[in-house]
């Protein structure tokens, strides 16, 4: 049992000094609609694809679109750091992701949540317009094709205030939960190894007994 309490607290008080070290995070989200950024002239609708939408998810916070966020907000970050704080998503089998940043502040979440919306939208846009020029320096091949925005933003960035992750207490208390299963393994260890120790045979028991009489 003190074996068991023992390392409980150790891991413990690791739980709460993480906990303590560790700055609060907060997060936003916000919901960007992928449009067609050509519609055809020829045909009622056109159509956005799960590939086309897998492929935006990666564009959101690919490194172009991350700079430009840095640029636009005065960050002094790197892009690889920044990427690690916004995590993008499609939101079930619907052309609508759902772009969420992590900051050590409430603000600062829904600003970078925003940023990254409005810089993909603006990102797209680009490629569109430039994939039109190119279209009409060489003649439009089949349908005619018409500018159009490449998205929207259905909501923009929220948070409800509250860090991310686990409330403190709640963390300290798996890590002594964890330390006490931690506990109950090495001693359950200790009592095996004990066990499994050779034990002095009779003979060699008659052997010190008549040592000891002589």
């Amino acid at each position: 049992m003190v074996v068991v309490v023992v390392v409980a607290l150790a891991f413990g008080a690791a739980g709460a000094l993480y906990t303590f070290l560790t700055p609060p995070a907060y997060d936003a989200s916000t919901l960007i609609q992928i449009d067609p950024t050509e519609i055809s002239t020829t045909q009622e609708t056109s159509e956005v694809t799960a590939q086309e939408v897998a492929t935006q998810s990666l564009v959101v916070d690919s490194a172009p679109v991350t700079q430009a966020v840095i640029d636009l907000l005065g960050l002094s970050t790197s892009v690889q750091d920044l990427q690690t704080r916004v995590t993008v998503e499609a939101v079930n089998d619907s052309r609508v992701l759902r772009v969420t940043a992590a900051w050590d502040s409430p603000d600062g979440a829904v600003t970078v949540a925003d940023a990254f919306a409005s810089e993909y939208l603006q990102y797209r846009d680009e490629e569109r317009d430039a994939r039109l020029a190119a279209i009409g320096s060489t003649g439009t091949p089949g349908d005619a094709l018409a500018p159009a925005p490449g998205g929207q933003v259905l909501t923009p960035a929220a948070t409800d205030g509250a860090p991310a992750g686990l409330p403190a207490a709640v963390t300290i208390a798996l890590s002594a939960l964890l330390g006490a299963l931690v506990g109950i393994v090495l001693v359950y260890a200790g009592l095996v190894r004990r066990t499994r120790r050779p034990q002095p045979t009779r003979l060699a028991k008659r052997s010190d007994t008549a040592s000891v009489d002589r």
